[in-house]
């Protein structure tokens, strides 16, 4: 089985996050022009536009708040301190924008039958974050507790 290191696997990490970040700025760029080709081209002129350009761009807050805590993450893993409160907060805090992409998406389900698949799998994000949230911050505390053991 192909494996590779830790350090490759947390750089390779760095930067699919940086790519994300980069897709996100050009999806916030373009987002109208591609609503307008999607409504074309699925012939629903009567959807309303504005209604659904304001819930994407609402999508991308939470996108944006995960990237940059999913970028603080890994500088934390960079330098070994995975352990910590600080670490909890940010899987946390990504857990949280999971959850608001699931409202987001859940909302826009008015508007495209296909956002309730995008929700879901955002719920189920976000459960599993909070799964491994929990399992760090167990460890944290038995790590600052055998840190006070002699």
């Amino acid at each position: 089985m192909f494996r590779i290191s830790e350090k490759a696997s947390t750089v390779l990490s760095l930067i699919f996050t940086g790519a994300a970040l980069v897709l996100l700025v050009v999806l916030t760029c373009t987002l109208p022009s591609i609503i307008g080709w999607y409504l074309e081209i699925t012939a629903r002129p009567g959807l309303d536009r504005t209604a659904v350009t304001a819930l994407l761009y609402a999508a991308l807050v939470p996108a944006y708040t995960a990237a940059f805590a999913l970028l603080s993450l890994l500088r934390k893993v960079q330098r070994e301190a995975i352990f910590t409160d600080k670490a909890v907060g940010n899987l946390r805090l990504v857990s949280y924008c999971c959850l608001a992409e699931c409202a987001v998406f859940a909302v826009l389900t008015v508007y495209f039958q296909f956002a309730a698949f995008i929700a879901f799998a955002s719920l189920f994000m976000c459960v599993i974050l909070r799964v491994v949230k929990n399992v760090i911050a167990k460890a944290a505390e038995v790590k600052a507790e055998n840190d006070f053991t002699i």
